[in-house]
């Protein structure tokens, strides 16, 4: 029998991949029975163990994020999608932490550089900017955010690769996108969406852990809302939808930190997108919360209508 091996890294050149043996022992030690299953899964479907970093100095529109290489039947990863994840962890939890700070202050400038390098990483490659903070060369005065940042990171990254384990531990094959029908894709990756939740998000930890875990899962919605305008995708579940099933699970309670980073995440998709929301005056943050998600809802059922009129023309 094939045994469990995740620690076969090939790593890349962007600077977020140095992070490569960080994100696969947080992939490890998200569940205790992960390694059991991840044998299983070996076994039962033959997924080559190991995870590919795809190098590469491309956009993330032409790289894209991750998936299983038809051919290898290896998790492949991309670097470029790291270097834009890792911005964004960066960019949310220095607004985050930065909430009640001035617009000019000196983190939130940062954060607002990290998020805008990120977006400019989608349509077109760069080098990662000086001026730009980063996993590797912190200064004394940004290193314990840094710090943070590369945690939560991991967990992110955790995410999005649980995710395409469980396509394979959901016994999803490799079929053209173009022969299944919308539904059926749509409905398999809810349900890889949802094994990588229960995965890597459900069992007991520590407190501190808890949190670091939760703001990861707010981190990855919140960087796959971003990389598109529409909440309406082709095959993947509506993106005010995931964030409703992601939060169900990792974030139950109506008032956490964890709904207030993906506050933060929305807030910068209306503003960079130019899709303007309704943020009601409240007197509870359940309320508010509520309010943005009917708000993102509305958008959502434009993006439909415009979705169906275009196949109707």
């Amino acid at each position: 029998m094939p045994d469990y091996d995740f620690r076969t890294l090939q790593k890349g050149d962007q600077l977020a991949t140095v992070l490569g043996n960080n994100l696969v022992h947080t992939l490890e030690a998200s569940d205790p029975a992960f390694v059991q299953t991840a044998r299983d899964v070996i076994t039962r479907f033959g997924l080559k163990p190991g995870i590919e970093i795809v190098k590469g100095k491309q956009p993330l529109r032409k790289v894209g994020a991750a998936c299983v290489h038809d051919g290898t039947h290896q998790v492949q990863l991309s670097e470029t999608f790291l270097s834009y994840l890792w911005c964004m962890s960066y960019s949310l939890l220095a607004f985050y932490d930065t909430l009640l700070s001035s617009d000019d202050s000196p983190v939130r400038t940062k954060a607002r550089q990290a998020f805008d390098y990120a977006m400019s990483l989608v349509s077109a490659y760069a080098e990662w900017p000086d001026a730009v903070p980063n996993p590797v060369f912190g200064v004394a005065a940004d290193q314990t955010l840094v710090e943070k940042v590369n945690a939560v990171f991991c967990y992110a990254a955790n995410f999005v690769l649980l995710h395409e384990i469980g396509h394979v531990a959901c016994g999803h094959t490799q079929v053209s996108a173009a022969v299944q029908p919308r539904w059926q894709l749509i409905d398999e990756e809810r349900q890889a969406d949802r094994w990588a939740w229960e995965h890597g998000f459900t069992s007991p930890v520590t407190n501190q852990i808890q949190l670091t875990r939760q703001f990861g899962g707010a981190v990855a919605v919140s960087a796959l809302l971003m990389l598109n305008k529409a909440l309406v995708h082709s095959r993947h579940p509506d993106s005010d939808e995931r964030i409703k099933n992601a939060l169900t699970v990792i974030a139950p309670e109506p008032v956490s930190h964890c709904r207030l980073l993906v506050l933060q995440g929305v807030r910068l998709w209306e503003q960079y997108h130019g899709r303007p929301l309704e943020w009601i005056a409240a007197n509870s943050f359940e309320a508010i919360f509520e309010g943005v998600l009917t708000s993102l809802s509305k958008h959502r059922e434009t993006d439909e209508i415009l979705r169906i009129s275009a196949r109707i023309r």
